[in-house]
């Protein structure tokens, strides 16, 4: 059996902090119905838990990260 070092630090790709999407306009309403409206919170806030993992995951590797 042969032992190789292995580099467990992700490609500095994956290290980069997430881009943060533009909010809605504050100047603006709109009525969305029921129906529409809960998935659309669904899918924000699974964004927003794989975005807060994803922050965790960097700062595991590089604790000095920006994000």
């Amino acid at each position: 059996m042969i032992a190789l070092p292995l580099d467990s630090r992700p490609p500095a790709v994956l290290l980069a902090c997430p881009d943060v999407p533009a909010a809605f306009p504050q100047d603006r309403t709109a009525s969305i119905p029921a129906e529409i409206r809960a998935p659309m919170i669904g899918l924000a806030q699974a964004y927003a838990d794989v975005s807060a993992q994803l922050r965790r995951l960097i700062r595991w590797h590089r604790p000095d990260a920006p994000c």
